[in-house]
């Protein structure tokens, strides 16, 4: 695995755990139904936060060209691998509920991701940090430094040449003549 996909893999192997865990949860607490929704809103909210943390980190760090495909491959990946095995450990299997259970279970996954990216991108945004404004600041700081230099550069006098000193002779007197006699 390269450095570039470990952060997609890290974020879709915790969307999957965020996801199995809902299940296992869920599983846990069969007979308290209201437990139950709170275990899903939960999961659901994290799901969003996790989406929403990884764009704030990346859209800093790469620009949204970059940043946005490889959010949205995470996502892709960790969903379905949520929607097809994490199932299993809350004592079900993916179809149990039928292909509207299925497909609704992974519409919310995808609704939450998306209002993850929109959060986590307007965030990033909202402080500055998104890579755009950085790149923004790097261009304005090289341009006032070479302005900086350009200004110092016209502004300071010139000096004048001095002239160069006659030669001395050791005891601080000038030289005059060849020395011969």
């Amino acid at each position: 695995m390269n450095e570039r996909s470990k952060p997609v893999a890290m974020v879709a192997g915790l969307l999957f755990a965020v996801y199995t865990l809902g299940w296992f949860g869920n599983w846990l607490l069969r007979h308290h139904h209201h437990r139950q929704e709170a275990v899903g809103i939960a999961e659901i909210v994290l799901i969003g936060l996790v989406v929403a943390v990884a764009m704030f980190r990346w859209a800093a760090r790469w620009p949204l060209i970059e940043a946005m495909p490889r959010l949205v491959v995470a996502i892709a990946i960790g969903c379905v691998a949520s929607a097809l095995l994490s199932p299993f450990a809350g004592g079900s299997y993916p179809f149990k509920g039928g292909a509207g259970d299925f497909f609704l279970k992974i519409w919310i996954f995808l609704g939450a991701s998306i209002v993850g990216m929109l959060l986590g991108y307007i965030a990033v945004v909202a402080v500055g940090k998104d890579y755009r404004t950085g790149a923004l600041r790097r261009v304005e700081s090289a341009r006032l430094k070479a302005a900086r230099v350009a200004a110092g550069k016209a502004s300071a006098p010139a000096k004048p040449k001095q002239k160069a000193s006659p030669a001395r002779s050791p005891n601080g007197k000038p030289k005059t003549g060849t020395g011969r006699r």
